[in-house]
C-alpha cells in the first residue's frame, strides 16, 4: 500500500479545518460554551451537587464528548457531501489511493477536528472551574473510540447522502 496517497488526503482534510477556523473551530467552541453557560446558570442554580460534584463540573465532560462526536461526524459528512456535489470525489475514487486509505484519511481528519474541539473545551473549562482528572487513560481511550466511531459514521453518511438536509 502506498503511504503518500492517503497522507495527501489526510493533509488536505486537516488544511480544510485550518482554512476555515471560524467555522470548524470557533463556532463549535462557542456552542459548547453557550451550553455550559445556559445549563450551568439555569440548572446549576437549582441543582447544587450530583454525588458531591458541582453541576457545572458534572456536565463539562459530557459536553466535551458531545463536541467530539458532533464535530468528528460533521467534518466527514460535510466534506464528502461537498466533494460529491462538486464532483471532486470522482478524482479521489479513481486515484491510486486504496479505498481503505481514503477511509483512514477521512476518519483521521474527522477525529482530529473532534479532538481539537473537545481538548480546547476541556482546557478552557479547566481555567473556569476546578476540573478534576481522575482517570486520564480512560478519558483518552473513550475519546478515541467514540471519536473514531462518529468519524467513521460521518464518512458513511457523507457517502450515502444526496443533499445537505
Amino acid at each position: 500500500m502506498k503511504m503518500d496517497g492517503w497522507l495527501g488526503v489526510l493533509r488536505r482534510e486537516l488544511e480544510r479545518v485550518w482554512v476555515i477556523k471560524r467555522q470548524t473551530i470557533g463556532a463549535p467552541l462557542l456552542e459548547t460554551y453557550l451550553y455550559i453557560t445556559v445549563f450551568g446558570a439555569a440548572l446549576g442554580s437549582r441543582i447544587n451537587e450530583i454525588n458531591g460534584v458541582s453541576y457545572v463540573v458534572f456536565i463539562i465532560p459530557g459536553l466535551a464528548m458531545m463536541a467530539l462526536a458532533m464535530n468528528a461526524f460533521s467534518n466527514n459528512s460535510s466534506s464528502l457531501l461537498q466533494q460529491k456535489i462538486m464532483r471532486a470525489i470522482d478524482d479521489q475514487l479513481t486515484s491510486p489511493v486504496s479505498h481503505g486509505g481514503l477511509l483512514a484519511a477521512f476518519t483521521l481528519g474527522g477525529l482530529f477536528r473532534g479532538v481539537i474541539i473537545s481538548s480546547l473545551t476541556l482546557f478552557t473549562a479547566s481555567f473556569l472551574v476546578d476540573l478534576p482528572l481522575e482517570h486520564p487513560l480512560l478519558l483518552v481511550a473513550s475519546f478515541t473510540v467514540i471519536g473514531t466511531f462518529f468519524a467513521s459514521l460521518g464518512v458513511l453518511v457523507g457517502l450515502q447522502a444526496k443533499v445537505f438536509d
